[in-house]
């Protein structure tokens, strides 16, 4: 057999291991997909579209380093591909270098203009830096470009959520899935939206969805465990915070290691306080300035009464973030079990103050102000407790004992 021959042998068969690598990518089976193009790669070594696919492989599992190694030799052996470009726009952006990452983009609607993924990313880097008109106005580009383009409709679905545009966002949503019913991240953002606007069996079905079509979507199982820990079903929760744990034991995909400190507090409010606490601190080994997670322990030790501990924790948490609400909260109920009065009047004020939208602080004010006889002052904070959070069932029961006390009173004076 010719030289010629083996070549094109060793190249037609770089290219199916290139073209099964780009299927299993779709259907989010990576390591598959990896194990294929490194494939490609010892048959091809100059194959430049196979670098850039590994790079963006590399680029899911967040080595970035890799896939940043994997492009630049990509567009070493070939200089003129959009698609490279903006794959390597898409590493910088992870990393946050904005300012490269936008002239990559350039770069690559330079080479094809009708790129329209390319504009998307622009409008995603606009997003980060806090350039809403632009962002918008790329994401728009991006879909004059190319109609079926679904990365960019939802990218600007996200963009009217966070403008709290709901419909709009569904629209861009739904539109998505209706061009790449097989999008994850679309099901997943759509049932994010769902949620917040209380359609929580439609929240439900996306996220279903979604972890259907990549069952190792980790953030997915920590948002359907939220969604079930709110419906009540505490067992089904329990089960996808531990899916998501074993997923990726280190969090490094969950949101500052979320699926820790949920399952935590999922295990406090079922009074496994010792379960709680050893996923608290395996949280807190992986990431040691997560606010939220010093707020949990916190809350574990002011449960088991370890008063001086659960203090010490909650300093913490608001050192680390200030603004974090919750955390002069819990520091009041501990004031409170010291009775430290003036104090937890204090904190309960601090914590309104961080944030007017902390129905937790009202109801432990309202509580502090019935329990100290200032009656029509804790009425108007179990009201706006309920105002923030219809679904807050503590507020209601504290509200209806205030009912019930001043109908007792009434009665009392009244006939004795």
């Amino acid at each position: 057999m010719s030289n010629n021959s083996l070549n094109e042998n060793e190249n037609a068969g770089a290219i199916a291991h290139y073209s099964r690598s780009q299927e299993f990518k779709i259907t989010y089976r990576t390591e598959e997909a990896l194990l294929e193009i490194n494939n490609a790669l010892n048959l091809c070594p100059q194959f430049a579209e196979a670098y850039t696919l590994r790079s963006g492989l590399y680029e899911q599992l967040k080595l970035y380093d890799k896939a940043l190694e994997d492009i630049n030799y990509s567009i070493f052996i070939n200089n003129n591909n959009a698609e490279s470009y903006y794959q390597r726009a898409t590493i910088y952006r992870r990393k946050k270098n904005f300012d490269l990452a936008l002239q990559d983009c350039q770069r690559c609607v330079l080479i094809n203009p009708n790129f329209a993924i390319g504009y998307s990313r622009m409008g995603t880097i606009m997003g980060d830096l806090k350039q809403k008109n632009s962002e918008l106005s790329y994401y728009n580009q991006a879909i004059d470009k190319d109609e079926n383009c679904y990365y960019a409709f939802m990218c600007r679905g996200l963009y009217y959520f966070d403008e709290q545009m709901f419909n709009d966002a569904l629209r861009n949503f739904n539109q998505a899935i209706k061009i790449n019913p097989k999008y994850a991240l679309a099901y997943y953002n759509r049932a994010i939206l769902y949620n917040d606007i209380g359609e929580k069996d439609k929240a439900l079905s996306d996220y279903n969805q979604a972890i259907q079509l990549d069952p190792k979507y980790v953030n997915a199982y920590n948002n359907r465990g939220n969604l079930y820990d709110d419906i009540g079903e505490k067992d089904k929760a329990l089960s996808d915070y531990s899916q998501a744990i074993q997923l990726d034991p280190n969090c490094a995909m969950t949101y500052n290691n979320r699926a820790y400190t949920l399952r935590s507090e999922l295990y406090e409010k079922m009074k496994l306080y010792d379960k709680a606490l050893e996923d608290v601190n395996q949280s807190l080994s992986i990431n040691n300035n997560n606010a939220e997670s010093y707020y949990q322990r916190g809350t574990i030790y002011w449960r088991k009464q370890l008063f001086d501990l659960a203090l010490q924790d909650c300093m913490k948490c608001v050192q680390i973030n200030p603004n974090f609400a919750m955390g002069y909260s819990r520091m009041g109920t501990i004031m409170s079990d010291l009775k430290q009065k003036d104090n937890e009047l204090q904190y309960y004020n601090q914590a309104i103050e961080k944030d007017e939208n902390c129905y937790y602080a009202f109801i432990c004010r309202g509580q502090y102000y019935y329990d100290e006889q200032m009656i029509d002052l804790a009425l108007m904070d179990f009201n706006q407790a309920i105002q923030i959070n219809p679904n807050y069932s503590l507020a209601y029961y504290n509200r209806g004992e205030y009912y019930y006390t001043q109908n007792i009173r009434h009665f009392i004076q009244r006939y004795w």
